[in-house]
């Protein structure tokens, strides 16, 4: 067992996990999980109570939402049953402890009542690709494979990653939600999203009010057409109070309801806060409908749901599983040829320089619409470089106003692999930006500064002998 007590990063083994997680499910089962019990669960595994920094009750509290999915998992026939969930939910300890780490991560997973309207709303089918960007412990996920459905699970926190690893037996991607679709590697398109993103802080910044509506953009993104998006969002994501991101996800999908919900729904997992139910389909809008709803609980909230929403759009037979509907698992994948060695040529790693002409005169980029102009290098003619694969503009704003000219410096100085500049890994305006750059990194800014005394300015002082030059920057 490694253990990181400064960031309470924990590797255990599967073994440990998987044990105690059978041993708690059991006391779920018979509605006997307390909070001694936890904690004489958490101290068998660390061999050491909280004190000793090893755990935290976010960690215990994560442990023992896994235990109650790993009971779910084995009591399939209350996973769509909103009385059976309250009751199982009803007789868990309240999370009431919260650590800096769930803070800043907002960590409030889905009470399971809660996921299993989500599930209801998705209309989750056995052919489905579920990907869930912000998995946490798994609540949404579990219901979603008990339907039936391929997952594709995402979790940032590594010891959240080990519980669903233990809970689900893979191992999810670890990815900043923010950035789901640009990340993934997996060309796999999902054909349902169901997500339940941080509120008002991200990994690399504490206050964010519009982190949701970023993660809900980059997953809208990564949804196949015809799919649809399921998200619990904060009540401030609207279309009257956050128009800016509203208007960006309705470029992308097409809204179809939100269903507020009390802050009594979260009540369970030690908060208050209120939520909405977002629904999004990836179809043509087409004057399509969009209403907001409020119920009073999740049992209203799924009848709306039901009631008044759309039938879900046919997904493209391009992207939709061919998982096994008896075991939920995508066959196995058939073995690629291996390739002819002699048909792959040797890459030329010889360096060279990156050759170019400075053009007195800027060249022009045409326009190709009302607000468009073709992109191409202004100020420089490049030698050996081959063009962009693909056509790039720039706004006619930006086109009128010339880049400066690259300084005539010895181009020796720059050299890459042959191959990189022959055969256009990057082609000629990508090195025109590492020929700027490093024109740039060469020479210092005019004059000379001084730094004042709150090492917060920058001040030019050419005259003082304590004066120093500062290299020039990029952007």
């Amino acid at each position: 067992m490694a253990i990181d007590t400064a960031n309470h990063t924990t590797e255990l083994s599967r073994g440990q996990l998987k044990t105690e997680l059978d041993d708690l499910s059991v006391l779920v089962r018979h509605r006997l999980v307390t909070t001694d019990a936890l904690s004489q669960a958490m101290t068998t595994v660390f061999g050491a109570s909280s004190a000793s920094g090893l755990w935290n009750w976010r960690m215990a509290y994560d442990v023992m939402q896994a235990s109650a999915l790993h009971a779910l998992n084995q009591w399939p026939q209350y996973a769509d049953d909103l009385s059976s969930l309250n009751q199982l939910v009803a007789a868990l300890p309240t999370e009431t402890r919260r650590s800096e780490g769930q803070i800043r991560l907002q960590q409030f997973s889905t009470p399971l009542p809660y996921a299993a309207t989500v599930v209801a709303a998705a209309c989750v089918q056995a052919d489905d690709i579920v990907l869930e960007p912000s998995t946490g412990t798994g609540n949404i996920a579990m219901l979603a494979k008990l339907k039936g459905a391929s997952l594709q699970l995402n979790e940032v926190d590594p010891f959240r990653a080990q519980l669903l690893q233990a809970v689900f037996g893979s191992a999810p991607t670890s990815h900043d939600g923010e950035h789901i679709d640009d990340l993934l590697a997996t060309k796999r398109m999902p054909s349902l999203v169901l997500m339940n993103p941080p509120f008002a802080s991200s990994i690399d910044r504490s206050s964010d009010p519009h982190i949701a509506a970023k993660h809900v953009i980059s997953a809208a993104k990564r949804l196949a057409p015809g799919g649809r998006l399921v998200a619990i969002v904060p009540m401030g994501f609207s279309p009257q109070r956050d128009a800016a991101h509203w208007k960006r996800l309705g470029g992308i999908v097409t809204p179809r309801m939100t269903i507020g919900l009390p802050g009594r729904t979260y009540r369970k997992m030690g908060t208050n806060v209120e939520t909405q139910l977002l629904i999004c389909d990836k179809v043509s809008q087409n004057g399509a409908a969009f209403n907001h709803h409020t119920a009073a609980s999740l049992e209203e909230a799924r009848q709306i749901a039901t009631t008044h929403l759309p039938k879900r759009a046919a997904v493209p037979a391009a992207y939709v599983s061919t998982a096994s509907k008896a075991t939920g698992k995508a066959p196995a994948p058939k073995p690629a040829r291996r390739p002819v060695a002699a048909s792959t040529p040797r890459k030329d790693n010889s360096l060279m320089p990156v050759a170019y002409n400075v053009l007195t005169t800027p060249s022009d980029n045409p326009a190709v619409s009302d607000i468009y102009a073709s992109y191409a290098p202004q100020r420089m003619e490049l030698t050996d470089a081959q063009p962009h694969p693909s056509a790039l503009v720039e706004s006619i704003a930006m086109a009128s106003v010339a880049p400066p000219a690259p300084s005539a410096l010895d181009q020796t100085a720059l050299r890459l692999p042959a191959h990189i500049v022959k055969t256009g890994v990057l082609s000629a305006p990508q090195l025109e930006t590492v020929i700027m750059a490093s024109d740039a990194f060469a020479r210092n800014l005019p004059g000379a500064f001084k730094i004042n005394e709150d090492n917060t300015q920058m001040i030019r002082a050419d005259d003082d002998d304590t004066a120093v030059p500062y290299r020039m920057g990029f952007f």
